[in-house]
């Protein structure tokens, strides 16, 4: 086993916020194919007949000029659960767990994110995600969402 002179960076950050759609729709925007709805770029390559929406299913993505191999680990409607492991070569690994709540007639959304750097390139990524990171990155999600679900005029 290779002996590490120092570890590398981890972050472990959760931070929630809410939707104006139900539990059962919100599901549906954080599977691979859901996110295609609200994130410019998202593209999955998706390498299973089931959508990438049961436990063992891998997808690809390249977005934001990082290449990430996702697998699904938990992908439960009924719990509201979706829990994936994300290897980005070279820069990051580690996972990404979406719980969904029903809050009135909307969703309350709990993202975890639990990443170590792979080396000097994840290095900085990973340090950079700190608690004001990851609350300003769910705003944008939250706004993002919100635009994709607002009625075409």
């Amino acid at each position: 086993m290779k002996h590490v002179d120092h570890l590398p960076a981890r972050s472990r950050q959760k931070g929630s916020f809410e939707l104006a759609v139900a539990a059962s729709e919100a599901f549906d925007l954080f599977t691979a194919e859901g996110e295609r709805r609200w994130v410019a770029g998202w593209e999955p390559s998706i390498l299973s007949t089931c959508g990438a929406q049961e436990p063992g299913a891998v997808f690809l993505t390249d977005h934001n000029g990082e290449s990430t191999i996702w697998t699904v680990i938990a992908a439960d409607r009924t719990a509201g659960r979706l829990l994936y492991s994300r290897v980005s070569p070279g820069r990051r690994a580690g996972t990404v767990e979406v719980q969904i709540k029903a809050y009135g007639d909307g969703s309350t959304i709990t993202v975890s994110y639990d990443l170590t750097a792979l080396g000097p390139d994840g290095e900085a990524i990973v340090e950079g995600m700190d608690e004001p990171a990851f609350a300003a990155m769910l705003g944008e999600w939250k706004q993002m969402v919100d635009g994709a679900l607002e009625p075409v005029q």
